[in-house]
């Protein structure tokens, strides 16, 4: 379908301030980001605050494309599906080793761990031994509300959002009232989500970026399964334990009979070990947001 012109000389005069031209799955409405997967959704407002720049979507702004123009896979599993020859990877992921690329990048300054790694070295594509999502760097730059404290130790739960309408799902929260339901689709403001999430005493999660929060704010996770409605065969969850030094394999799978209170017994837990400076380092367009606070994984 053509676009109209009103389309297109909004796409043109985008490229006057200068964005920041990322390749993720973010939908926007009158230039505001619609609340749909927050692991995809902070490619706008995680990447808008580092940059201090505009972002503006690549598949979105047809100039960028006809100009073929620089974009950035930073926050997501999004290889497989957003490479294009002008893409520049830094913390992007693969979500199934099975799939091929749409394109070979540009270049590669980082990926989330090493299995995405060895997917590109095996398609002789050069990427450096620098791993981490992007998403694990927030606490650099924002620091959750206090939480409230009740008695008792808090325990949450993030399902994928394609497993919150399973009734799986549904007989988990009536079997378990106690687990609180953190909405990784309708989540208010972005950081609205990080809050939520950092004052649970342990996070249980079968979207990945529900872990990968918990993890960069010391809050001991599991992974867990609640449908087979999440696509990859877990290689993205994975992908993100090796780059933590975690060899986890396989989630625990839920159902009625399931005790949550069993992970806070276990006391199995430890916090990941990465090397964040090498990801900040290899980040390819400048960090203007200053650095405001300790990490967990500093630490």
């Amino acid at each position: 379908m053509a676009l109209s012109f009103g389309k297109l000389a909004k796409a043109a005069s985008s490229l006057l301030v200068n964005p920041l031209f990322v390749n993720a799955y973010v939908e926007k409405l009158n230039g505001r980001v619609c609340s749909v997967n927050w692991g995809d959704d902070i490619n706008d407002h995680f990447i808008r605050l580092l940059s201090g720049r505009e972002v503006e979507i690549y598949f979105d702004t047809p100039v960028a494309m006809a100009l073929k123009r620089p974009n950035f896979l930073c926050i997501g599993s999004t290889l497989n599906y957003l490479t294009t020859p002008q893409t520049i990877v830094w913390g992007a992921g693969v979500i199934d080793d099975t799939l091929d690329l749409r394109a070979q990048p540009a270049r590669v300054t980082a990926v989330r761990g090493p299995l995405t790694r060895d997917f590109l070295l095996a398609r002789g594509i050069d990427c450096p031994e620098v791993y981490g999502d992007p998403a694990l760097l927030i606490p650099y730059f924002y620091k959750p509300a206090p939480a409230e404290r009740g008695p008792g130790r808090k325990m949450g739960i993030v399902p994928h959002y394609k497993d919150q309408t399973s009734p799986i799902f549904a007989a988990i929260r009536r079997a378990h009232p106690e687990l609180e339901f953190i909405d990784i689709a309708n989540y208010g403001t972005w950081t609205d989500f990080i809050d939520r999430v950092s004052a649970c005493d342990v996070v249980f999660s079968s979207s990945l970026h529900g872990l990968i929060v918990a993890e960069a704010f010391g809050i001991p996770n599991q992974w867990v399964k609640i449908t087979d409605n999440v696509l990859g065969q877990g290689f993205k969850f994975r992908d993100f334990f090796a780059s933590v030094g975690k060899p986890v394999t396989a989630p625990i799978e839920l159902d009625d009979n399931w005790d949550p209170r069993a992970f806070l017994a276990a006391q199995t837990w430890r916090p990941g070990r990465i090397n964040l400076e090498k990801l900040l380092a290899a980040c390819p367009f400048e960090i203007r947001e200053p650095i405001r606070h300790e990490h967990p994984l500093d630490l």
